[in-house]
């Protein structure tokens, strides 16, 4: 069992936050973890561990713990090398947010846990979400983004970080009302053939179990599933 005080996350939502991260079967040195937390002045603490881990309920209730992410990871080795030369496709380059832009990035995060759970201050999910559109498009979390355009309006978005010839999807969503018209394959296979040009071994995707419509996307188009792990959240001072 590791502990970590997340210095980014504790500055962005204002509260002291930590992270722990464990495999193991659930022991008494959870607890006693949570409580040196606790006594730190620790507000939350993110709790990751694997899908198998059964978290007694007393536990929960004790230190004020919620499970909001089942998140699963998918990944694809053999990636397409053709690209769909659809001219809507675009390389985007601009700097700025829009609200387009904006929506789309929300979009993509309707099952994130900052969203589900309202213990967090006003306003989280979307200030994160902003910030982390803002921070693709000036290059900070992505090297790719890509945008699909028809008639000067943006429909779709994703984004694309290489890391150790390992590619990391981050941002994907396609305007709820152009949904199912194969738009979002489209930019799958763009970002699986900017992958195989950079000699990137394999691609990664993470969703929520919950949205069940993104895990039949991926497992229709040939990824596999990698990891699961239950992401718990623990108000220690609330």
């Amino acid at each position: 069992m590791i502990s970590k005080i997340l210095e980014w996350d504790s500055s962005f939502f204002g509260l002291k936050i930590a992270r722990v991260d464990s495999l193991s079967i659930f022991h008494k040195q959870h607890a006693l973890e949570l409580e040196r937390l606790k006594k730190k002045g620790i507000d939350l603490v993110y709790f990751i561990t694997n899908k198998d881990l059964n978290i007694p309920y007393e536990f929960l209730e004790a230190f004020n713990g919620i499970l909001v992410d089942q998140k699963v990871t998918f990944a694809k080795e053999d990636l397409l090398s053709k690209p769909t030369n659809d001219f809507h496709i675009e390389l985007n380059n601009q700097k700025l947010v829009s609200s387009n832009l904006l929506d789309l990035a929300l979009l993509s995060g309707k099952h994130s846990r900052f969203k589900i759970d309202d213990n967090f201050p006003p306003n989280s999910f979307k200030r994160l979400y902003k910030e982390w559109i803002q921070k693709s498009l000036t290059g900070d979390l992505a090297d790719f983004v890509l945008t699909y355009r028809c008639n000067d309006r943006i429909l779709a978005l994703a984004t694309l970080k290489i890391n150790a010839n390992i590619g990391h999807v981050g941002l994907l969503a396609v305007s709820q009302d152009m949904q199912g018209k194969g738009i979002g394959r489209m930019l799958l296979q763009e970002l699986e053939s900017i992958c195989a040009a950079h000699k990137v071994e394999s691609l990664k995707i993470a969703t929520q179990f919950a949205n069940k419509k993104a895990c039949r996307f991926y497992l229709i188009n040939n990824y596999k599933i990698l990891s699961e792990e239950l992401v718990y959240h623990f108000w220690l001072n609330r």
